[in-house]
């Protein structure tokens, strides 16, 4: 039987901080935790004791298009040979707005796996907030 290991998927400083606080109570629980980490804004060191293991991927997402496109179709079996994943892990990302994250929850529902979505303010929450509203939430 494997281990079962929780992977928190990061992009920047923000959501680099809750997983560590989070992952701290996983810990004392006596959980294993993962990072996998695609930088944007996460200039912060990362901690490989807390973390075991940790994967960065570089995202192509600064690159022009076309480029970044070419990069994030090969993107999706280096994924899968990237993440030792199984059946039995957990992935918990903080944003769907980056491709790559994306990339790394389809791979986990591959094999299987749970991921769940950390809503930080992104996309679901951004668009509704910024129209216009005749009833106050």
């Amino acid at each position: 039987m494997s281990k079962r290991i929780i992977y928190f998927l990061v992009n920047n400083d923000y959501q680099y901080l809750e997983a560590k606080r989070l992952a701290c109570e996983l810990r004392t629980a006596g959980r294993s935790t993962a990072l996998i980490a695609v930088p944007h804004t996460l200039t912060s060191e990362l901690d490989s004791v807390l973390f075991d293991p940790i994967i960065t991927l570089i995202t192509p997402a600064h690159l022009p298009w076309r480029r970044a496109w070419l990069r994030y179709l090969g993107a999706r079996s280096r994924l899968r040979a990237e993440l030792p994943v199984t059946s039995e892990d957990t992935l918990l990302l903080f944003t769907e707005f980056e491709l790559l994250n994306q990339l790394a929850a389809i791979t986990f529902k591959e094999r299987d796996a749970s991921a769940y979505l950390i809503e930080d303010g992104g996309v679901g929450t951004y668009i509704p907030l910024t129209l216009k509203q005749h009833e106050p939430y």
